[in-house]
């Protein structure tokens, strides 16, 4: 299991003095013992808010966003580093890639850019260098529920991308 740490959350709060402490690290976790394995630093303050682990990956690799750096992360859980293969400033500086998901082929990485409103689809089948997915419309605007609906008769599998 992986988790993100995005934010100091006592720098949340009215009571503790200065701006929000922003983080940007990665938690590698034993499941079973509940225990942290490794933490993995990211380069700067990223603030990661999302990590997902590649499905049927043999190295157990994984993927974050750098809320506040504009990165794509491809994140080594068993050897604990982290490199950037994607610049989201590529679509929007200041886009601020945050929520993830993973299609259920595992060949797609969805990433939204809650700042500019888009949408970005990685084909991921080569996770060092994933290209970005030009039929995903990530150059237009679009609008999207990254959560999955309650049902699906609020939204229907077809209708979860839709361009503006």
């Amino acid at each position: 299991m992986v988790s993100s740490d995005f934010v100091c959350p006592s720098t949340t709060l009215n009571m503790v003095h200065g701006g929000i402490d922003f983080r940007g690290s990665i938690r590698v976790w034993n499941f079973a013992q509940k225990q942290i394995v490794r933490s993995i630093k990211l380069p700067g303050t990223a603030g990661t808010i999302d990590i997902k682990l590649i499905p049927h990956d043999r190295s157990a690799r994984a993927y974050t966003a750098g809320m506040l750096d504009d990165q794509l992360y491809l994140v080594d859980t068993e050897h604990g580093t982290a490199r950037s293969v994607f610049d989201f400033s590529s679509i929007a500086a200041e886009g601020w890639p945050q929520l993830m998901r993973v299609n259920r082929d595992g060949r797609r990485l969805l990433v939204s850019m809650n700042q500019a409103g888009k949408i970005a689809m990685f084909d991921i089948s080569n996770p060092e260098r994933p290209p970005i997915d030009q039929s995903s419309g990530s150059g237009a605007r679009v609008r999207t529920a990254l959560h999955r609906p309650q049902s699906e008769r609020e939204a229907p599998r077809h209708q979860r991308l839709l361009p503006e």
